[in-house]
């Protein structure tokens, strides 16, 4: 079956979208748990997508498809 996108572009978009959750608090004035929980999953995500086996990863230490080497 062929995908949507390529695992390339996922994990841009995993970036783009970690991205979006650090600046949003500062963009739309998010305080208390609201603040926390954004800047919490958006350095998730950001630590997620880099041990991610893909080509933007950087530790390549979870597969994006599935199927560990």
């Amino acid at each position: 079956m062929k995908k949507p996108i390529t695992p390339a572009a996922h994990g841009i978009i995993d970036y783009l979208f970690a991205a979006a959750l650090m600046v949003g608090p500062k963009l739309f004035k998010l305080t208390g748990l609201a603040r926390t929980l954004s800047y919490g999953f958006g350095s998730g995500v950001t630590a997620y997508g880099a041990m991610t086996d893909h080509l933007v990863g950087m530790q390549r230490k979870s597969s994006s498809n599935g199927m560990h080497h």
